[in-house]
This record gives structure tokens, sequence and C-alpha cells, in this order.
């Protein structure tokens, strides 16, 4: 009997799979204008797709990357994972403003400064990486500052 809801999914995919497919954990969509593009990995996805961007190689509560949705009118990646305690948007061409890091605190990794907030029931962290705002969001401080020092 398994009580973990990560093992029941993964127990209910392998019983409804028909015989000769299989299915990958790593498998991730990328959405552009409305499209679904379907790719074994994100090193997959960021090739094949040009995307020149950071993202957290490391990424708490078992979680992982199912989707990355590009708003265009936006001009903003959107990175859906399968645990809401977490959140990640790469806004392309935009800048840290001054009321992103009053009052945060600063800490640097991996040659990148980040700027943290304190929210009621989160964490925040802002960076400009690449003359893109990239903004990481986790109800643990301890887990935001793992997921911080592991982009590249």
């Amino acid at each position: 009997y398994a009580t973990s809801p990560v093992v029941r999914e993964f127990i209910h995919k392998t019983l409804n799979l028909d015989i000769g497919k299989s299915f990958d954990e790593d498998d991730v969509t990328y959405v552009l204008l409305g499209q679904n593009y379907r790719y074994e990995n994100i090193e997959t996805l960021l090739e094949s797709e040009n995307l020149d961007i950071k993202y957290p190689k490391y990424i708490p509560y078992d979680a992982r990357i199912e989707k990355i949705s590009s708003v265009a009118e936006e001009n903003t990646l959107y990175f859906s994972f399968n645990n809401d305690k977490i959140q990640f948007t790469i806004m392309k061409d935009q800048s840290l403003s001054e009321g992103l890091i009053k009052n945060a605190e600063r800490i640097i990794a991996n040659k990148y400064s980040f700027y943290i907030n304190s929210r009621r029931t989160c964490f925040v962290a802002y960076a400009s990486i690449n003359n893109d705002l990239y903004t990481l969001q986790c109800d643990s401080k301890e887990e935001l500052l793992k997921m911080i020092n592991s982009i590249e």
C-alpha cells in the first residue's frame, strides 16, 4: 500500500501503460503560442528552442519542472512544477528595480547577486542574469538558497 502521493502516481502511470509504451519522469513540455512541444528533458528543450537561460538544477520536495510556458506578450518564461510551493519565472530584457532590492538580503551565488525578500508564507529571490529578471519563490528559505546555489 503506497501512502506517498508520488509513489501512488508512479504506480498509477505504470499500471495504465499499454504494452510497449513507457514514460520518462524527466519529460518536460514547452508551450509556445498555444502549442505544446514535448522534450525528453530540459537540456534538450533549451538546445532545440535555442533558449539561453539558467535554471535551478536543485528543486526541493522531490518536485520537477513539468512545463515551461513562453508568453510572448509579456516576454516571460513561466516554469511550472508539480509542487505549488515553488515558482520560477524569467522576464526577458528586464532589470532589477529599486523596489525589488530595497530592504532585501543580498547574497552572491555562482557570480550572480540575488536579493531575497520575505513574504507572509514564502521567500522570494530576484536576480539579473544576462539582462533578464529571474524570480524564484519557495516556502522555505533553506530550500530557496539551495535552488539559488544550483542555478547554472
